[in-house]
């Protein structure tokens, strides 16, 4: 499966991995399936861990379209780690063109820090 997900409900946090190749319509099941599950609250923390997962399809377009899902709440904090340059472009431009409404949206390329900006011990 190349979008799996975990969520801690004690800590608040869900845990989102990413590997191989990712189509736009399995990243859109999987906020999908993560809406719908029990245990998840939408102003939980994200910790999405992307990676060298291929991202090469998702255009600006399919990117903007994630705005309109409003999985996340404005006070979830979500850290989004990429390690290809393409994948942390596509996170960039998400980043940029949210207005918050989908939490405190940071990038970051090593998932040790994206874990110790949201407090996670490691």
């Amino acid at each position: 499966m190349p979008v799996e997900y975990c969520i801690d409900a004690e800590q608040g946090v869900v845990y989102t991995t990413l590997k191989g190749k990712v189509t736009f319509a399995e990243f859109a099941e999987h906020l999908k399936a993560l809406a719908a599950d029990p245990d998840f609250r939408n102003d939980m923390c994200e910790l999405l861990d992307g990676g060298d997962a291929e991202t090469d399809e998702f255009n600006i377009g399919q990117i903007m379209s994630f705005k309109q899902s409003h999985v996340w709440g404005a006070n979830a904090r979500r850290a989004l780690t990429a390690s290809s340059d393409l994948g942390y472009g596509l996170f960039s431009i998400f980043q940029k063109t949210d207005d918050g409404e989908h939490g405190d949206v940071q990038l970051f390329r090593d998932i040790t820090e994206a874990r110790r900006w949201l407090g996670l011990a490691e």
